[in-house]
């Protein structure tokens, strides 16, 4: 090495460089220009090279000159004495990696033939080395790690390389979010602990939810709980982190409600079934009645004026800031608007009342009238009896089919008592025979009569009016009707149905009165007109086996269904033989004369009463002798079965008729065909359950 010797001015100084002592170099290793490098504006090496550091593969003198910026020239000369061959490097390392991140290492130096690689170190720059080919390495910190590679050979030839690692840190990130709401837009927000940006995300938000690779996602959870969300990010030097936090979805309020629809002008019924879940609670009621009026937690039932649809809303917030919405459409239904028409009043005459109200929607269905609020009536249009005179309260009632109601209370003046009413005389309507209707009305001004007999009602002011029904009408129903009014216009109508009857006559005699006064017997019969003509006059026959048969004619007025008792004038003695070994009886046979009509049933013309006991009678056989059939008349004077025999001269049973079933007391009549028979003597044996009479007849 040889320094040369500069002069020094105030401004120039010399420049010194060096570049070691002389030295065994293997070939393909470097000699660099270290001491001077700094102090020096230019240099060259014997070989022409301007860089730092040239390698070397064949020995030799080597020198470098130098020249710094006061012009100033230095020299160095170095001997190099080549001692073998050098590894060639050749390998591979990222030179940035992730905190925590494996760094993978390859090494595939060579050497020439005769030379053998013995050693390789790697060098992390972390107090951390490796001796192998391939590997990993993980930073654990973050930094610029000055790293190197030595490949040494069993020669004492090495080559090496130095390099600088950047470990960025990985980066630490988290996330927030605003709303907490079930149905709300949960938004998402990542960050970076450290200030490096991140440009990839990927968001898993839990139990299969959806999953978003937005910077900023939102996303809507249905129910309240816990949610794990799992963050993937990478930042700008594609560092990677995993991130899962619980999210917990606070419960919302629960807005339910039942509205019915209401009537205007009637207040509104809500049923609340609003529920929060956990402890929180509702705290706010925001209604909106759908009419441009709202309200907060109202304490009054809500009216709406008008009829029509209005929707609804509630809105619900818990004192967890969630909130809940519900709507629901309703119909406020209209009110009927009252109407009504009241007919003249007077005390116990009808007095109508109409419901004339009506409705813009819908229909009424239902009046309720309540008078002197007793007196329930729920027809549209009705009538009602006033029983008393004066100022009567009415109220009237209308509800609509939607149930919807208008009520309103009035008065009514009640004037003086008007009745219709008319009484018949006979009281049954025949065919053929005058009717007199006799008009027994109050307080009427005017009358106006139906009679049935299809004239309709005409004007009629006669108190009595004489009708007469022709025998066409006979078995038809007519409807009578009288209707009167007074001069402030109550009416009243007196209406009765009748059946017209064909004309016929039925006397009936029907009880048979016998006592014995002082020797004699008072008879009484009672007779009764079962027909439809009046019967004026009667005969009767009272008849004894003693006495015979006493005539005695009845005359009066008997109306159809009338019944009166006839004394008899006679009264025959009541005396009898204790050698009389027969019942003694008495009969009433009845029968009208001059009436035109023909008695319809003639069994009920005798009635006969056993006077002496209560044993069998067998009333006196006529015409005996006779060659016609013959009625034999039999009183039971008690219920008992009945047998009728009829015998010839020679003992022979010719006829038998047997009751077995008890009969009724009473007269019984058994038809004995005699006609048919042989001139000659019968005799008749008649049998009840304790007692047999004998009576011969005659056959001429």
């Amino acid at each position: 090495y040889t320094s040369p010797t500069f002069l020094f001015s105030e401004d120039i100084y010399p420049s010194q460089i060096s570049l070691g002592p002389d030295t065994s170099l293997c070939s393909g290793n470097a000699i660099t220009f270290i001491d001077g490098y700094n102090d020096t504006e230019s240099f060259q090496w014997s070989n022409t090279d301007t860089t730092q550091s040239i390698n070397i593969d064949s020995s030799g003198l080597y020198s470098v000159v130098a020249i710094n910026s006061n012009g100033c020239i230095g020299l160095d000369t170095i001997e190099v004495t080549i001692i073998g061959d050098a590894p060639d490097l050749s390998y591979s390392i990222p030179f940035e990696i992730c905190q925590g991140s494996e760094l993978n290492f390859t090494e595939n130096s060579t050497v020439p033939p005769g030379n053998t690689i013995s050693q390789v170190v790697w060098d992390f720059g972390d107090l951390d080395s490796s001796f192998n080919s391939n590997g990993s390495h993980i930073y654990v910190d973050s930094g610029s790690f000055n790293a190197s590679l030595q490949v040494s050979t069993l020669e004492g030839c090495s080559s090496q390389d130095e390099f600088t690692v950047t470990v960025h840190p990985k980066p630490i990130i988290s996330f927030i979010t605003e709303n907490y709401c079930p149905y709300e837009e949960i938004e998402f927000s990542a960050s970076n602990e450290y200030d490096i940006p991140l440009f990839f995300y990927n968001w898993e938000f839990g139990q299969n939810a959806s999953s978003s690779t937005d910077i900023f996602p939102s996303y809507s959870y249905g129910t309240s709980g816990n949610y794990d969300v799992q963050l993937i990010a990478v930042d700008t030097n594609n560092c990677i982190d995993t991130v899962i936090q619980n999210v917990f979805i606070q419960p919302a309020p629960v807005a339910e409600i039942s509205v019915s629809d209401p009537c205007e002008l009637a207040p509104l019924e809500f049923i609340d079934n609003c529920s929060i879940a956990d402890t929180f609670s509702i705290v706010t009621y925001s209604w909106n009645y759908g009419d441009n009026n709202v309200a907060i937690n109202p304490s009054e039932d809500k009216i709406y004026e008008s009829y029509g649809e209005y929707n609804v809303q509630l809105v619900l917030e818990a004192n967890n800031g969630c909130v809940d919405t519900v709507e629901q459409l309703i119909t406020v239904h209209p009110k009927p608007v009252l109407g009504y028409d009241v007919g003249p009043a007077c005390k116990n005459t009808w007095t109508s009342l109409d419901n004339i109200s009506t409705i813009p929607e819908g229909s009424i269905t239902e009046t309720n009238w309540l008078i002197n609020l007793q007196y329930n009536l729920n027809q549209q249009n009705t009538a009602f009896k006033f029983p008393t005179l004066g100022i009567q309260l009415v109220n009237l009632e209308s509800i609509s089919d939607q149930g919807c109601l208008s009520d309103t209370t009035f008065e009514i003046d009640v004037q003086d008592e008007i009745s219709a009413d008319y009484t018949l005389n006979p009281m049954n309507l025949t065919s053929g025979t005058p009717i007199q209707f006799i008009n027994e009305s109050l307080g009427a001004d005017s009358s106006f009569w139906d009679f049935g007999d299809g004239n309709g009602f005409q004007y009629n002011q006669n108190q009595i009016n004489e009708i007469t029904y022709d025998q066409s009408l006979n078995g038809s129903s007519i409807d009578v009707a009288l209707i009167i009014t007074n001069n402030i216009g109550c009416r009243d109508t007196s209406s009765y149905t009748y059946e017209i009857k064909e004309a016929f006559l039925d006397l009936a005699l029907q009880t048979l009165f016998v006592q014995d006064i002082n020797g004699y017997l008072t008879v009484g019969v009672e007779l009764s007109n079962l027909g439809s003509v009046m019967i004026e006059n009667a005969d009767f026959y009272l008849k004894s086996a003693e006495n015979g048969s006493i005539l005695e004619n009845w005359t009066g007025i008997l109306a159809q269904n009338e019944s009166e008792i006839y004394i008899f004038n006679a009264h025959p003695p009541s005396y009898s033989s204790i050698q009389d070994d027969t019942e003694r009886y008495i009969c009433v046979e009845g029968g009208v004369s001059n009436s035109g009509y023909l008695d319809v049933d003639l069994s009920n013309n005798i009635i006969c009463k056993n006077i002496e006991g209560n044993g069998l009678v067998v009333l006196p056989i006529y015409p005996n002798p006779t060659e016609d059939d013959i009625t034999v008349s039999i009183l039971l004077t008690e219920s008992s079965p009945l047998r009728v025999e009829l015998v010839d001269q020679s003992g022979r049973l010719i006829i038998i008729q047997d009751y077995t079933e008890n009969l009724n007391s009473g007269i019984h009549k058994v038809v004995l065909p005699f006609s048919n028979l042989q001139k000659g003597i019968y005799h008749l044996r008649v049998s009840d359950s304790s007692t047999t009479l004998l009576e011969k007849i005659v056959r001429n």
